[in-house]
């Protein structure tokens, strides 16, 4: 029963480990500085999931961000643009005082 109960959970479980840049398979680096000339690598990440490992790369040129996904044999197979965590400050509307509770 205990081994059944590990084996579910390496099955379904998911890990994600920040690697260096430096540290990506060739045929990643290979494929980012022929398809995405300009680009700079910003972070990457192992992935394994449900046993099966692939590789996500972030990458950007100027304010555009990518993330892009590679499976075991070094294909990409999913790139999403990252759109920025923008925050406005409050406007003056937003800073408006209540108005009194009439009793």
């Amino acid at each position: 029963m205990m081994v059944a109960m590990l084996f579910v959970t390496f099955a379904f479980s998911q890990t994600k480990t920040e690697i260096k840049p430096a540290d990506l398979s060739k045929g990643v680096s290979t494929y980012i500085t022929k398809n995405f000339s300009g680009y700079g690598i910003d972070k990457a990440f192992k992935i394994v999931n449900k046993g099966v490992m692939s590789t996500e790369v972030m990458v950007s040129k100027g304010s555009e961000k990518l993330a892009l996904t590679f499976d075991k044999d070094f294909k990409l197979t999913k790139k999403e643009a990252i759109k920025p965590d923008i925050k406005t400050p409050p406007t003056k509307e937003d800073k408006k005082p209540l108005p009194p509770i009439k009793k």
